[in-house]
């Protein structure tokens, strides 16, 4: 599998792209926003009856109304063929009831579209998002938040006016502030390759090759004797859209994997 960029150089293309720039001459458009809601919930945990919930929080009464304000802001800066947007929002719930439950959430995210000559573009992409995973997969009294962080390049090559040659690089880290939620903890790898044709009627015809590795940092005993630590998956990718008339569109896509389990107790 192809070596990813370090984390270090990957911030400083990024910022060297763009303040070598800052002197052209640009558009920015600036663009806040500011949300409040309220929202009731029957179920905050999602318990299956009466029963379970008392016996988790001591009471069969799980109904509670949650006040959400959100502050919000998305910077775009065109600077001629490139296009930079940087998007930020911070986000704070208050319960009524179940004030444990209150939590602060912030997420951060930029993205540079590029655009090189007529034949070459693609984006170069980041994000930082904290969550509130909810209890729709343990039943539990306490709260926990999820770190997810992404980065991605991608790279197209316009060939030939019908047909787009692409790669693409991925990577994500997982990470839940809850230790019975840890075995969850993962990191992301994945290369794709590929190559789609379009013609002027809008028929394409794609084939992909994807090799994608994830890895679980803090597995439990029972998942780490059957499913190991890691798990690579080949993928095999073929799509196809026809538009037999400009209001109907008909697409399929097929795929070959390959899921191989590495350093299980049958390895």
């Amino acid at each position: 599998m192809a070596a990813f960029l370090p984390r270090q150089l990957f911030f400083a293309t990024i910022f060297f792209s763009v303040t070598s720039n800052l002197y052209a001459e640009g558009i920015i458009d600036i663009r806040p926003t500011i949300g409040v809601d309220t929202t009731y919930d029957d179920n905050v945990y999602r318990f299956s009856n009466a029963e379970q919930a008392k016996a988790v929080i001591g009471t069969s009464s799980t109904s509670d109304t949650i006040l959400r304000t959100e502050l919000g802001l998305a910077v775009d800066l065109q600077l001629s063929r490139q296009l930079i947007s940087l998007t930020g929002s911070v986000s704070k719930s208050q319960y009524n009831r179940f004030d444990l439950l209150n939590n602060d959430v912030k997420s951060l995210g930029l993205v540079w579209d590029w655009q090189l000559g007529n034949d070459f573009f693609g984006e170069v992409g980041f994000s930082d998002a904290e969550i509130f995973s909810g209890f729709n997969e343990l039943r539990t009294a306490s709260i926990n938040i999820r770190n997810d962080q992404q980065r991605y390049v991608t790279a197209n090559w316009q060939l030939h006016p019908s047909w787009i040659a692409s790669v693409n690089l991925s990577s994500s880290i997982s990470e839940n502030s809850l230790e019975v939620f840890e075995f969850f903890n993962n990191e992301y790898e994945s290369l794709q390759v590929g190559i789609q044709y379009t013609n002027p009627r809008g028929t394409q015809l794609g084939l992909a090759y994807r090799d994608s590795t994830r890895l679980y940092k803090n597995n439990g005993i029972d998942r780490l004797v059957f499913f190991g630590d890691e798990n690579n998956k080949k993928e095999l990718l073929v799509n196809a859209a026809w538009l037999p008339t400009p209001k109907i569109r008909i697409s399929t896509r097929l795929s070959k994997v390959d899921l191989e389990y590495n350093n299980t107790e049958f390895s």
